[in-house]
């Protein structure tokens, strides 16, 4: 959060997200002992709360799941990613990568007041 700039409330500041799936880590020292797995609901928690605090700076939020898999259909993914990230979730083939042009191209033209 500290390495974005600060959103002006006179022009429009988008964060954009392009990901290829939910947030996870896993962590395991074998010489101290200590791991750590942060994954499912507590790192998608944190992520939508994350993605709060953006918003709540001045952001505009577009999020985009990129994939090759066929796991489009799979609710739980979907919802997941639409939980962490609101409504401006998008779903994208890695073979349509246009789709993210069309939309960040969608919002610039939402902004502009005619």
């Amino acid at each position: 959060m500290k390495f974005l700039p600060k959103a002006d409330s006179s022009t429009n500041s988008y964060f954009v997200n392009i990901s290829d799936g939910e947030p996870c880590f896993y962590y395991n020292n074998t010489q101290t002992g200590i791991s750590f797995n942060y994954r499912d609901k507590q790192a998608c928690e944190h992520t939508r709360k994350q993605v709060k605090m953006i918003k709540e700076s001045g952001y505009n939020i577009i999020s985009y799941f990129v994939t090759d898999y066929d796991t489009f259909g799979l609710e739980v993914i979907r919802n997941n990613f639409k939980t962490m990230y609101g409504s401006d979730s998008h779903f994208i083939n890695v073979e349509n990568l246009n789709q993210i042009v069309k939309t960040v191209n969608g919002k610039m033209m939402e902004a502009i007041d005619i």
